[in-house]
């Protein structure tokens, strides 16, 4: 389903909400963290990953800082990936 992000969503905490109240109207469960896909045109755009290395299980913050790789892109047209937690910071 393809949903309009309103122009005032301006900031990461707005958008932040902006997804938890639509996925509230959709009947989506907030409480289990799910993934959206923003298309759009970007002044700027923060990005990262986690470029975990296959068989390692073990989870610290340090090493999801470790795996991360990440950059900013300015005036950018995108398909960003990201995923909705209200239980885990900056998820």
């Amino acid at each position: 389903m393809d949903i309009k992000i309103p122009f005032d969503v301006q900031t990461y905490q707005q958008l932040q909400y902006f997804i938890s109240a639509e996925a509230k109207y959709q009947e989506i469960n907030i409480n289990k963290p799910f993934p959206f896909l923003v298309n759009g045109n970007f002044d700027s755009l923060d990005w990262h990953i986690i470029d975990w290395k296959e068989g390692d299980l073990e989870h610290s913050h340090a090493k999801h800082i470790q795996a991360r790789l990440n950059g900013t892109k300015h005036n950018t047209k995108e398909r960003v990936l990201g995923f909705y937690s209200n239980k885990h910071h900056a998820i």
